[in-house]
């Protein structure tokens, strides 16, 4: 085959999109001192029901709902989560969410599977980025 020699391209790792957004958040929250808010899943009822004008029966009986900040609720703190978890952590309230519920609590009982779900904790930004695994994938 002669001489001919092959120079092996250096290949540079491919761009993550999920992370360039990440910082893209994380610099538009430091440039404007503000939390991140998330357009298309608003801190109303809008985010809660399919037609916020007609809500489920099941919320009928309900009080308003309140959205609070982790801040708001841990000003001292903010945390994801605590070190140790156990099943009963997990509350389910009136949404109707027992499926997503349900897979938390088999997470809960073993932590590690939990922080594979947390692909950014940006709590002190407003927000935090998870993945999902779903008939096989992630």
């Amino acid at each position: 085959m002669g001489d001919q020699h092959y120079q092996m391209q250096e290949q540079k790792p491919e761009k993550d999109p999920i992370q360039d957004q990440i910082q893209k958040i994380i610099q538009i929250c430091a440039d404007n001192d503000a939390l991140f808010g998330d357009s298309e899943f608003p801190a109303n009822d809008q985010s809660l029901y399919n037609d916020p004008s007609n809500p489920p029966e099941y919320a009928m009986d309900m009080p308003t709902v309140e959205w609070k900040r982790p801040q708001e609720i841990a000003p001292e703190e903010p945390l994801m989560s605590r070190d140790e978890m156990s099943p009963g952590d997990i509350k389910q309230g009136i949404l109707g969410d027992c499926w997503f519920l349900g897979s938390l609590l088999v997470q809960s009982t073993n932590p590690e599977l939990l922080k594979n779900l947390i692909v950014y904790n940006g709590i002190q930004y407003g927000f935090a980025v998870f993945q999902f695994f779903k008939n096989g994938r992630w």
